[in-house]
């Protein structure tokens, strides 16, 4: 058993702090946000992530422990995670922060005692953070190798899915100039069973970029081939698509899922890691037109798919929306095309608006209360109010639903699969 102190429980770090609790670890977590502590000094958890509350409820006060003092948990610790945040400035350049402030807490929390820590980022962050910012910050405190080690260990968690992810990854990351800072973490992961790539903390820290801008890449070369379809005439998308995936080397993968059309890529990770990572490259005098061309294709989806609401009704009629989180099996609405959609109807002056989510109602409201429109408790006051309805999540209730021959802008290409 090692014990561990998880700085930020946000998605990623309330997960790694609950893995690591699952799999027989003794583990501190730290989250300066008070109301977020309460809740999960209550047992509860305030985004929806299935396996989650209940991991949370299983371990809480066992094997994970809350409000533990700071220098306590430190000083008990063998590694530290830093899993705070790391948003994206105005330009596009990584905030590094919140990270640097974390990292700070922890160096002046630790006891003089010459017993050798592991602190490891965990947070998303450019290639070279981990040498060119958070090394110094480690020397310039007064540390060196021998008692303070430094690894990268980026996560590849899917909102909806963050639990099996952790518990069955595909693979683990770890990113170290030192051979005890890599053995400590395959001691934590070991039990996981899972395949392990030891490269250098750059290395580690740019796996994260390269799997986010493969995903990305595929979500807009899979909506450009559905405008390009459309231009062609007689073409039925999903059919081709789906003759698509049978091709032996994607048959039965997952990775086939980020190969069909939809609303374009949102949620948190994926429009902030395009934007920090091209703005990283430029900050090292390489610009990637294939970036750019990723994130324009994106930019683009919203405005065609409301072309085609457009087209299809005038501005005196009712639109539904059916969906407002960025992706099904969450209710997280940063970035979500739902958004973008009834900002865009509503500047080119479509003012009746009715929308429905089954999870994420009430965080989308409060998190865009500029948007003067109306919400629908039940999906069936969407297909009985609504002059034509937009499907902009792919909740598995919507591929059924009967729409009464209403007119459907089936902006996640789920619908036409039944027909």
């Amino acid at each position: 058993m090692v014990t561990v102190t998880v700085i930020g429980l946000g998605f990623v770090g309330l997960t790694t702090a609950l893995g690591l609790a699952e799999i027989g670890h003794r583990v501190y977590g730290y989250e300066t946000n008070a109301i977020k502590m309460k809740y999960l000094m209550n047992g509860n958890i305030d985004i929806f992530e299935p396996h989650l509350e209940q991991k949370l409820r299983q371990h809480l006060g066992k094997t994970f422990h809350l409000n533990e003092e700071f220098k306590k948990m430190i000083s008990t610790s063998d590694c530290i995670f830093i899993c705070v945040g790391s948003p994206c400035k105005d330009n596009g350049e990584v905030d590094l922060q919140q990270v640097k402030d974390a990292v700070i807490q922890v160096l002046d929390a630790l006891p003089c005692d010459k017993k050798h820590r592991t602190l490891v980022v965990k947070s998303t962050v450019p290639p070279g953070t981990c040498s060119t910012v958070i090394s110094p910050l480690i020397e310039a405190k007064g540390f060196n190798g021998s008692y303070i080690g430094l690894a990268s260990n980026p996560e590849f968690l899917r909102e909806g899915m963050c639990w099996a992810d952790f518990m069955n990854p595909s693979r683990i990351v770890i990113g170290s100039a030192d051979t005890k800072d890599a053995e400590l973490l395959k001691q934590i992961y070991e039990p996981i069973k899972a395949p392990v790539h030891l490269l250098s903390t750059s290395g580690a820290e740019f796996s994260k970029y390269l799997s986010n801008v493969m995903l990305a890449t595929m979500i807009s070369f899979s909506n450009e081939m559905a405008y390009a379809a459309k231009c062609f005439g007689d073409v039925d998308i999903v059919k081709s698509f789906e003759a698509l995936h049978d091709d032996y080397r994607l048959k039965n993968s997952g990775i086939s899922s980020y190969i069909y059309p939809g609303c374009g890529y949102g949620g948190y990770c994926l429009p902030k890691d395009i934007k920090a990572f091209t703005k990283a490259l430029s900050m090292v005098g390489y610009n990637s037109t294939l970036l750019e061309t990723v994130s324009n294709i994106n930019d683009s989806v919203i405005g065609r798919l409301c072309d085609e609401i457009c087209d299809s009704i005038d501005v005196s009629k009712t639109i539904g929306i059916l969906g407002l989180a960025f992706k099904p099996g969450t209710d997280d609405v940063r970035e979500t095309a739902s958004y973008y959609i009834m900002k865009t109807l509503i500047a080119r002056g479509y003012l009746n608006i009715l929308a429905y989510d089954p999870v994420a109602l009430e965080k989308f409201i409060d998190s865009y209360p500029e948007l003067d429109i109306s919400y629908a408790s039940e999906v069936e006051t969407i297909v009985n109010y609504s002059d034509v309805i937009v499907v902009a999540t792919a909740w598995d209730e919507f591929k059924t639903l009967d729409f009464k021959n209403k007119k459907v802008v089936d902006g996640r290409y789920i619908i036409k699969k039944r027909r």
